[in-house]
């Protein structure tokens, strides 16, 4: 990740769901806005579980696991 990256935000997972496909994954936000939720339809070796803080870029959308 770079910090120059479009719609850079930090969250906190709140719910996750996830198969080995897709992973949808509900965040708590200190950034606009507030709560939302990422559909990420891939396969991942990142298994997200609540309280993990993750970065996220809104445009696309998609998570990573803060490391």
């Amino acid at each position: 990740m770079t910090t120059t990256a479009r719609n850079n935000f930090l969250a906190t997972v709140s719910s996750v769901v996830q198969d080995a496909t897709v992973t949808k994954v509900n965040l708590l936000t200190t950034t606009t806005p507030s709560a939302w939720t990422a559909l990420i339809t891939r396969t991942s070796a990142d298994k997200f579980s609540i309280g993990q803080t993750v970065y996220g870029m809104a445009n696309p959308v998609d998570i990573w696991l803060s490391k």
